[in-house]
This record gives structure tokens, sequence and C-alpha cells, in this order.
């Protein structure tokens, strides 16, 4: 299989960007996954011939089901926003207004201790202490309720915090999901290519080979190796007279037998002993010629 063709690195092939998400030139997408395999020729085509014949047959991102998946999550951002905007005012709204009440009754208890001494004359200690105590009494409220109010806040706060990471996680799961999910489809698609020869290695045979569909692998040509026979004793004994060093060549011989045989065909050399109308020393002078 072709290397580093991982979830993300075929999205990324296919967005045209890089890990960081920056952009990477724009390349047609076959050409990418052909790429991805590391090798010259696939089918025995070029990237691009390759690209051309076959990327009609690869998927296509599908953007939808992200950006609904984007539109939610913004919209959850901006909801958890709200509402923590609102919540911290109100709070802030409260805490207001208890202060202004406990600072209020403190006024007001300050102020009838004021009034007591001023028609007594005197202050004595037990207005003083429950003056004291007044005030003891308003500090402790005003910290407790201080308490709670910033107890209130961090709430406030982690719940906006949870919000703002489950829209993102949710987002993220979308996303990975499709992500995987185009992953399937081209691998899919890759594998059905396979089964079509668009990606088989190219087949070299030897010269005095041919490949076997059947045993899928090169065989000797068996044609190819033994020189033209008609038959005919006239026509082997020309073929006898090409020089031994031409003849021990098989390679030479086999390659050009067949097409000196083509070319030697004459529709006036048709004789009894030669129907095939094939002049002998037509052949062996065309393989001397060659091969010698």
């Amino acid at each position: 299989m072709a290397n580093g063709m991982t979830i993300d690195a075929l999205y990324e092939a296919f967005m045209d960007i890089d890990e960081e998400g920056v952009s990477t030139g724009s390349t047609p997408f076959a050409e990418d996954v052909f790429e991805f395999f590391d090798k010259q020729t696939l089918g025995d085509l070029g990237k691009e011939a390759w690209a051309a014949q076959y990327g009609m047959y690869l998927p296509t991102w599908d953007p939808a089901q992200v950006h609904l998946a984007e539109r939610e999550r913004d919209l959850d951002y901006r909801s958890a926003m709200d509402t923590l905007k609102t919540t911290q005012a109100a709070t802030e709204r409260v805490y207001a207004t208890e202060m202004d009440t406990l600072s209020t009754a403190l006024g007001k208890e300050l102020g009838k201790g004021r009034e007591m001494a001023g028609r007594t004359g005197i202050r004595s200690g037990g207005l003083e202490s429950a003056i004291e105590d007044t005030i003891a009494t308003t500090g402790s409220k005003a910290k407790d309720f201080g308490d709670r109010t910033r107890i209130s806040k961090k709430e406030t706060d982690d719940k906006y915090n949870s919000a703002m990471v489950d829209a993102a996680l949710d987002f993220n799961k979308t996303e990975r999901q499709e992500k995987e999910e185009f992953y399937d489809r081209t691998m899919a698609a890759i594998m059905r290519l396979m089964d079509t020869g668009a990606f088989d290695e190219p087949i070299s045979c030897e010269i005095d080979e041919v490949y076997d569909e059947e045993l899928g692998e090169c065989v000797p040509d068996i044609i190819n190796l033994q020189l033209y026979d008609q038959g005919d004793d006239t026509m082997n004994e020309h073929i006898g007279d090409v020089t031994s060093e031409a003849y021990m060549d098989a390679q030479c011989a086999a390659n050009w037998s067949v097409w000196c045989n083509a070319g030697c065909i004459s529709s006036t050399a048709h004789t009894w002993s030669n129907p095939s109308g094939i002049s002998p020393s037509c052949i062996s002078n065309c393989i001397k010629d060659h091969c010698a």
C-alpha cells in the first residue's frame, strides 16, 4: 500500500494544505494519490497520464457536514458566552444589592448608637459593645456573601468553559468522522482500481520472453525463438544458409525472422514447390543483413 497515506495526510492532500493548514498550491487529487505510492509509473503510466485516466474514479471531499457542525459549534460558543455574561451580571447585581442592604443596616445601627449616646451624654460599655457586635456581624455577613459570590462566579466560569469544550469536542468529532469516511471511500476506490490493473507494476520480460497473462509471469517466446519454418525443404535449406554466427545469435534471429518473413512475401513467387509465395533467399538475405 502507499506510504504515509493516513487519514489526515489524505485530507490535507485533497485540501492542498500542509500539517499546519498552510496552502501548498493546487494539484489534482489523483496526482497526490499517485505520489503516495512513491513510484515513477503506476499501471505503466506517468503521474499526469495516470491522474487523467483514473482521477474520475476517486472520491471528492464533501464539506457539508463539517460546515453544519462548524455552525452548530459557533452557535454553542455564542450561547455559552451569552449565558456567562447574563449570569455574571445577575451575580454582580445581587452582590451589590446585598452589600447596600448590609451597609444601610449598619448605618442605621450606628446612627441609633450615636443618638442614644447623645441623649445620655455618656457612652456606656454596653453601648460600645453593642456597636462593635453590630459592626462585626455586618462584616461577617459581608464576608460570607462575598465568599458565596466568588463560588457562584467560579461555578459560572466552569459551566462556560465546559460548554465551550463540549462544543469544540462535538465539532472535532464530526470533522474526524467525515475525514475517516472520506479515507474509507478513497481506499475503496483504490482497491477497485487495483482490480483493474491501475496500480500494477510494468512487466519487463527478457527479449526472448513474453508475458503470459494466465500464468502471470514471463515465459519463453517459443514462436520467435524458432526460425520461421514453412515446412518446405527449399525454405529450410535457404534458412540454413544464414551465417553460423548470426544463426547462433538466437535473439537477433528471433527478432527479425517474422519481420523478414512478412517483408519477403511476393505475389509472383507462388510455385508448387513454394506455395506460400515467400522467396527463401529473401528471408536468408534479410536475416543476414540484420544479424550477420
